[in-house]
């Protein structure tokens, strides 16, 4: 996973994307980089979906994006921290602080936790979220190159050499949906299909615990 910051002209809104590979396939990568051109490194850079978090493995809050910051001077004013990170026998974890990632001042907490089993594979994500005010909608997401199939609270991926099964914990509700960015995809001369899975929070849910599996 990562945190830092959404400054510079090179950056992506990404923070607290996190990448999953099991037997050498990333089945949760990080997207890449979109097309070289003009605009890339212009003001339209952050309408690249390669460029802002709707490809990337990361919540949309309220209707909104992660915010790209200035374009040069290192302001750091949309950022992200690890908090927390450590080992408890084969459990390896990290707690990463994202809400100042977002341009909302409503949110007053995002905090995503990982729980890595070294021994099976399996990973456990847990993010939670507080606002000044009333709740806003959470869409959580995750992107993959691999095929996915999603039926209700379940999905699974399936790599070349190996396949996870993703199962929605919390909120009781919630269930997946796959969107195929077959246009963005071409449009940034990218061979395959970029597919986003992604689950909308029931009204007022402001907790999300999300169990991946090797199967």
């Amino acid at each position: 996973t990562k945190s830092g910051h959404n400054d510079g002209h090179h950056s992506h809104t990404d923070i607290a994307t996190f990448i999953l590979n099991v037997a050498g396939d990333s089945l949760i990568p990080d997207p890449g980089r979109g097309l070289y051109s003009k605009e890339y490194f212009r003001q339209a850079r952050y309408e690249n979906v390669f460029n802002n978090s709707y490809s990337h493995s990361v919540p949309r809050i309220g209707g909104q994006l992660q915010a790209p910051g200035p374009e040069f001077g290192g302001v750091r004013r949309f950022y992200g921290e690890i908090v927390e990170h450590g080992q408890r026998g084969a459990i390896k974890y990290a707690v990463v602080d994202f809400h100042k990632a977002y341009d909302i001042p409503a949110l007053t907490r995002a905090r995503r936790t990982f729980e890595f089993d070294a021994a099976t594979g399996a990973l456990a994500l847990r993010d939670e979220f507080a606002f000044d005010g009333p709740p806003l909608v959470v869409e959580e997401a995750f992107t993959t190159w691999h095929p996915v199939e999603a039926n209700g609270a379940t999905a699974r991926i399936a790599g070349e050499h190996a396949a996870v099964e993703l199962h929605i914990v919390e909120p009781a509700g919630a269930v997946f949906t796959v969107e195929r960015l077959e246009e963005a995809c071409r449009q940034n001369m990218f061979d395959g299909v970029l597919s986003r899975l992604a689950a909308e929070l029931p009204t007022g849910a402001t907790r999300f615990v999300l169990e991946i599996a090797p199967v």
